[in-house]
């Protein structure tokens, strides 16, 4: 075991401690297996170097949850007017720009969890996506194309460029 393995598990050890709010031997027990568990698989499926990594730039991701609870929001409430004045289901197709691979599964993350779509399939540059749009609104609903532009134009920000 390396020491990062050991560093990283006794403090997910001392977290789970602190969010359990209970410190008696079985708890610190189930913290370190717990620790040691998710330590180790961190440890070999996550890159450590920047050669290995996915080329994420992270702190252009910071503010892109809150942005999402934002639009999740908005789209809710779009969401029961079309409910009321009459929806149509549909699939829309698009090729995505975002070269990176963990960006596009993020990408089809925020699809699904964002009211109105469902992301059905994401491979390679391709996404599929399945909406719901307004009864009278265009046949290729572009409401929807739009609104996966947006997300995509928000994590091209944090695509590191390739050199």
């Amino acid at each position: 075991m390396t020491l990062r393995v050991i560093l990283s598990t006794a403090l997910l050890a001392v977290l789970w401690v602190i969010f359990t709010e209970t410190l008696n031997w079985q708890s610190v027990f189930v913290g370190l297996v717990v620790g040691a568990f998710v330590s180790y698989f961190t440890n070999k499926y996550i890159p450590k170097t920047p050669e290995e990594s996915t080329r994420i730039k992270f702190h252009k991701l910071i503010v892109y949850p809150f942005w999402l609870i934002g639009k999740m929001y908005k789209d809710a409430c779009g969401l029961i007017k079309l409910v009321f004045t009459g929806a149509k289901c549909g699939i829309v197709k698009e090729k995505l720009e975002l070269e990176n691979e963990g960006l596009r599964t993020i990408m089809a993350s925020s699809v699904t969890i964002t009211p109105g779509t469902i992301a059905l399939e994401q491979t390679g540059e391709n996404i599929t996506v399945l909406c719901i749009g307004e009864e009278k609104a265009s046949p290729n609903f572009s409401e929807t194309v739009n609104g996966l532009r947006n997300i995509e134009s928000r994590l091209k920000k944090a695509e590191a460029k390739n050199k």
